[in-house]
């Protein structure tokens, strides 16, 4: 039989493969059962209620979970935002000390307080984000601590972690769609060959005020919401 250091490192693995791989292991629902887990183990269930009790208060988490917040403010865009919604989980799990830079699924990179003001301080100069590729992303402001997808086909969130400062970050989220033509091959849609960048999460007091939009986004926002 497994003891006891075993099931806690197995399931904190689990936790750690569910939020760098949503769509594997059961979407939101998958990282909530296992953060409920992982604390349970570690008797930190309280702190991890704390966590679920800021999502509800600052409007991160709705009857739909963060999902529903996500599809909320984007006017209810079609398709799932598995990734975006992993990174809100991330910096949660980054604070309790849940993802570290060693193992299989660890942090690839992680900014000084300097490179954070910096990356703001060019966000905020801009009076409408740029429609960015990922790869102007990374050019830019060096390689995130997690990206979700590398498939051109779908969507891409970069999320950027702050090295001693777990409440600081910047979260990258581009959309891509893709259709199948006559004969059945897969296309990329109207938008281009690359995800765009639709918006940027900063830190705030609220979740909907953690968004800035670029010019794509507020194109999707609009018409989405006409439909």
């Amino acid at each position: 039989m497994k003891t006891a250091e075993e099931i806690r490192d197995y399931l904190l693995e689990r936790l750690r493969l569910s939020i760098f791989k949503p769509c594997m292991c059961g979407g939101e629902l998958g990282i909530l059962n296992l953060f409920e887990y992982v604390t349970f183990a570690d008797e930190r269930s309280d702190h991890w209620q704390q966590h679920r009790k800021a999502l509800y208060e600052t409007k991160a988490f709705s009857a739909g979970g963060v999902m529903g917040s996500y599809q909320n403010l984007h006017w209810n865009l079609r398709g799932q935002h598995y990734s975006a919604v992993a990174s809100v989980y991330a910096r949660i799990a980054y604070e309790m000390g849940y993802l570290t830079d060693q193992g299989k699924h660890c942090l690839r990179r992680l900014l000084t307080l300097e490179q954070f003001e910096s990356v703001l301080a060019q966000i905020n100069r801009q009076d409408k984000l740029s429609d960015w590729v990922p790869e102007e992303v990374i050019e830019q402001f060096g390689d995130p601590s997690i990206r979700w997808g590398t498939n051109d086909y779908y969507p891409c969130t970069m999320l950027y972690l702050v090295d001693s400062h777990p409440e600081f970050f910047v979260c990258f989220d581009f959309w891509a769609e893709w259709f199948k033509d006559e004969s059945g091959v897969r296309v990329p849609c109207k938008h281009g060959p690359k995800p765009i960048l639709r918006n940027i999460r900063v830190p705030a007091a609220t979740f909907p005020e953690q968004f800035k939009f670029s010019n794509f986004g507020s194109t999707l926002r609009n018409e989405a919401k006409s439909r």
